[in-house]
């Protein structure tokens, strides 16, 4: 494994965690630059995760001819997606400093990190006044809320401290519908339920645990995101799931489409797993 190969891997780690796809923009300006032997299989590898599925065939056409079944198959998949999107759906830098600026001040929330990436969490052009505390906030939540009361704003602070859910008697997640897990004094649980931003599901949503504790929360994939992650038979090797669902997860998983995709993450062993519903 060489050193382009080594960052890669790491910076695959890094986005696992944070959905932050800045990082492979500047990786890609490098390995374009070095334009070395070494450099361009990997950068291969940058440009399908950036979508660039045209940049990918073409740049893997000047390379040695595939040897095994995996790679052919790799090079198979690379060379369909070009034929049908090209760069099309090519992926967008992010960067801007109020942005970065914002996100710094997002309370941390351990099932799910990266609440901007998913959508549960919104910037506004103008702020608007929380209903819990009253301060007037740039970001509010976007998620599902189970409460009495019909709420239109609340901040990020507000859900992390627990408040929002106090004052309006309200759950972020159904505390029925989540994998069972050893936690006498639902500790975990209610940092789930009333201090963690829900995702929305076709249906009731569902949080995944491992290693006796809650998953995070990554975000909406389909099956042609777990096959780009390289996870795909990683979330079929789960007993959840009879032989007909991994069916389903193998071949009809949708992006935004009726058989919808959820990614979770353990939080300490690293492995990935799905749950998914229909529309």
């Amino acid at each position: 494994m060489n050193a382009y190969q080594e960052k890669y891997n790491e910076l695959r780690k890094n986005y696992s965690k944070t959905n932050d796809i800045d990082p492979f923009f500047d990786f890609r300006t490098e390995l374009e630059d070095a334009g070395s032997e070494d450099a361009k299989p990997v950068l291969v590898l940058v440009y399908v995760l950036l979508q660039q599925y045209q940049k990918a065939y073409d740049l893997i056409r000047t390379l040695p001819a595939p040897k095994d079944n995996k790679e052919k198959k790799t090079f198979s998949s690379i060379e369909e997606n070009a034929r049908k999107y090209g760069d099309s759906y090519e992926k967008k830098q992010l960067k801007n400093s109020l942005q970065d600026e914002r996100l710094k001040k997002i309370p941390v929330f351990r099932y799910h990190p990266n609440p901007f990436a998913t959508g549960a969490f919104e910037e506004l052009e103008t702020a608007e006044r929380c209903e819990c505390c009253g301060k007037p906030t740039f970001i509010k939540y976007r998620g599902p809320v189970y409460a009495i009361d019909s709420i239109h704003c609340i901040c990020p602070q507000c859900i992390a401290d627990g408040s929002a859910a106090e004052e309006f008697d309200a759950e972020f997640q159904d505390a029925c519908s989540v994998d069972e897990i050893d936690d006498p004094n639902e500790e975990k649980l209610n940092e789930l339920v009333y201090r963690t931003p829900g995702y929305s599901g076709w249906q009731q949503e569902y949080w995944r645990a491992h290693c006796n504790d809650y998953c995070a929360f990554l975000g909406y994939v389909g099956t042609q995101e777990l096959k780009e992650l390289q996870i795909l038979d990683e979330v079929l090797d789960d007993d959840t799931w009879t032989d007909d669902q991994k069916t389903d997860i193998r071949e009809s998983l949708y992006n935004g489409g009726w058989c919808q995709g959820y990614l979770f993450r353990c939080l300490h062993c690293g492995k990935y797993l799905i749950w998914y519903d229909y529309d």
